[in-house]
């Protein structure tokens, strides 16, 4: 009586050992230690304002009041603070929040001057479909601050330089059946931005920027053996992540700016290296006084935009749609984003 009792418990037992290990083996063809730099994509890999989402996502050439090109500190003329809100649908993956903060400080207006920028990104309802492993739960997260100085150098040229203060980035996948299968923990070690601007015609860039960091991960995968619950198998990994930016900016009239960017980044482990290229046009028209219609492209996903600015404040609206699709399309499928950001300045 008890081995009848016992035989359909083993079998429940087996057959859930081996859809873990199936899960386990779907996930880890797909997810690598270097996935950590999905999250950064849509968290403090983009530190630009809503405005320039809207564009097309430049880095290096559009000067605004808060900027990825610490050269751009240079140009400040009025302190501004702002608060950036984006979310992130997938169509076979989670829900992405990212929240940024800024604050400029010009310690001569037009001359030098200071920048803080701080991200928080969360995510949730990370449910993906995974071939042979079924459901899968995707979470990300982010935290990050990075400070940023910029000084002229003479008429036309101003250059600068961005130190990462901290980051941290979390990836995890969880099977339907409870474990975790696959897990990300990436600390920055050190990291920086520099950046050169040229002002080739009043409000019109040519711009440079250059950032390196050193991440360390630890992976983590957790492997059935046997009937043995879990054995978790851990390593840790030390990859260095560059990014190229050049792009230049131009006002056709005084209403209507044109940009366009390219922009070259790579991920190294030893003598393994992962290279991504993408290219960004966009254009912003204002119709009337304070308003602002934006159009962009980044590589074959489009964005827009809209916004309002009063003598002292501005808000701005923008959707993306399909962002990052290169990178993160084969995981997580398309996706679209929605933007707003409220900026104040003195």
């Amino acid at each position: 009586m008890s081995r009848s009792r016992f035989t359909p418990r083993l079998l429940c037992v087996v057959c859930l050992v081996a859809l873990m290990a199936v899960a386990g083996s779907a996930v880890a063809q797909r997810i690598t230690p270097d996935a950590y730099g999905l999250v950064g994509r849509f968290g403090m890999g983009a530190p630009v304002t809503t405005r320039i989402l809207g564009m097309g996502g430049f880095l290096s050439c559009v000067n605004d009041e808060q900027f990825a090109n610490p050269a751009f500190a240079a140009v400040q003329q009025h302190t501004s603070i702002g608060v950036r809100c984006t979310r992130t649908d997938f169509d076979n993956g989670p829900t992405v929040d990212s929240f940024m903060g800024h604050v400029t400080y010009p310690l001569e207006a037009n001359r030098r001057g200071l920048q803080l920028t701080a991200m928080s990104l969360t995510s949730s309802h990370g449910e993906m479909m995974v071939p042979l492993a079924g459901p899968v739960e995707a979470d990300m997260s982010e935290t990050a601050m990075v400070v940023d100085y910029g000084h002229r150098l003479g008429e036309r040229w101003t250059a600068g330089l961005s130190v990462l203060g901290f980051e941290n980035v979390g990836l995890n996948f969880t099977s339907g059946f409870g474990p975790v299968l696959a897990n990300i923990d990436d600390s920055a070690k050190w990291g920086f931005r520099g950046g050169l601007s040229y002002e080739w015609a009043p409000g019109d860039f040519v711009g440079l920027l250059y950032s390196f960091s050193r991440d360390g991960v630890i992976y983590s995968q957790s492997i059935p053996e046997g009937l043995a619950p879990e054995a978790l198998r851990t390593a840790s990994f030390d990859f260095d992540s560059s990014q190229l930016a050049l792009g230049v900016s131009r006002h056709l009239a005084p209403n209507c700016l044109l940009a366009a960017e390219f922009q070259h980044g790579v991920t190294s482990f030893h003598s393994r290296k992962a290279y991504g290229d993408t290219w960004h046009v966009g254009a912003e028209y204002g119709p009337a006084p304070g308003w602002a219609l934006r159009l962009g492209a980044i590589n074959f996903d489009f964005s827009c935009g809209v916004g309002y600015a009063g003598p002292h404040w501005r808000a701005d609206y923008a959707f993306i749609n399909g962002w990052n699709s290169d990178d993160v399309g084969r995981l997580f499928g398309g996706s679209a984003t929605h933007s707003v950001q409220v900026i104040y300045n003195w």
